[in-house]
């Protein structure tokens, strides 16, 4: 039996949060005051060239925090990418 491994990219989850985000008529600004971090720890995690890659813990709080299922956050199986 062999394993697949899936990538998910970062930039999908980052993205993801804000469309999110968005949705809800939310702010990154209340996010971070949801998760109790600071609005730099969340922007460094949503915005720019140099993400810092959420982990599976942190990404659980962000959907907790807006009442959705952690599974939006990834991409449906169709769009998946295998790993080598």
């Amino acid at each position: 039996m062999v394993m697949q491994m899936t990538v998910v990219d970062d930039r999908f989850i980052a993205y993801r949060v804000r469309v999110e985000l968005s949705r809800q008529k939310r702010t990154q600004r209340w996010l971070a005051r949801q998760l109790d971090e600071q609005p730099m720890w969340l922007n460094r995690r949503l915005v720019g060239e140099d993400l810092v890659p959420f982990t599976v813990t942190e990404i659980a709080r962000v959907a907790q925090a807006l009442g959705v299922d952690v599974l939006v956050f990834f991409p449906p199986a169709s769009m998946e990418r295998e790993a080598v």
